[in-house]
């Protein structure tokens, strides 16, 4: 097959639209863990057979050198400044996606804000929704079996930068039109929304964000579009300006 690195013939909306679109994303459900661990497998047979029929695979000795990246990742491929790496979703895990419980009814924000496992299609709508924050960072490379488990690869460019000050992250969100959500065990938000855009940025921070030369470049932060009662909890507790 053509180097994953260059070939772009593989899109995140072709990925989403595999398993039902945004829609489906950022659907609210019942979460249970049986429950999240039936849909995730479902998602990944879906996933796994349209890989193959449309040669989507890509197999892992292509993929370079790997190197242990932290929670989320694997990192394959050359650290240097400038190139590409490929990012590969580590075990059956695919991030974190936000949950509100309906059912917990509190003043304290940090109570009404979970981060639980994603769904691949939860981890596909991040993508499609960080090239909206930060178009062209990321980019989807296929699909691999680590270890026998099915991952998603994607591609992004390795920084050579250091990491963002909370001023500096307070400014650039901010400049982008996002306030600040409250946290009760943290001077500092980790979640950011947008109300007009209906946008809303969690597990933001200083190792999530650097600074590479003049430009501030998000890494693995996580947006979602929240559905209404998430909404209103994010309103709620916003900052003032």
């Amino acid at each position: 097959m053509d180097d994953p690195r260059t070939n772009g013939s593989l899109s995140v909306q072709a990925a989403l639209d595999v398993l039902g679109g945004q829609v489906r994303a950022n659907q609210p459900q019942p979460w249970t863990p049986a429950g999240f661990a039936l849909e995730r497998d479902r998602q990944v047979e879906e996933l796994s057979a349209c890989a193959t029929e449309h040669q989507w695979l890509i197999r892992p000795e292509d993929l370079g050198p790997r190197h242990s990246g932290r929670m989320e990742h694997s990192i394959f491929g050359s650290k240097q400044d400038g190139e590409l790496v490929f990012k590969a979703t580590k075990g059956q895990k695919f991030g974190f996606w936000p949950y509100c419980p309906p059912n917990i009814v509190s003043s304290m924000a940090d109570e009404c804000f979970e981060m639980r496992p994603a769904t691949p299609a939860q981890y596909l709508q991040r993508l499609h929704l960080m090239d909206q924050l930060s178009p062209g960072l990321n980019g989807l490379a296929g699909f691999t079996h680590l270890n026998g488990l099915f991952s998603i690869v994607t591609t992004q460019r390795w920084y050579d930068a250091r990491n963002a000050t909370w001023k500096e992250i307070n400014t650039y969100l901010r400049s982008m039109g996002f306030r600040p959500v409250r946290s009760d065990a943290y001077d500092d938000p980790t979640r950011w929304f947008h109300p007009t855009q209906n946008i809303a940025l969690f597990d933001v921070g200083q190792s999530n964000i650097l600074i590479c030369g003049d430009e501030l470049v998000p890494i693995d932060i996580v947006p979602i579009m929240p559905d209404t009662f998430m909404r209103e909890r994010l309103i709620e507790f916003m900052k003032e300006a």
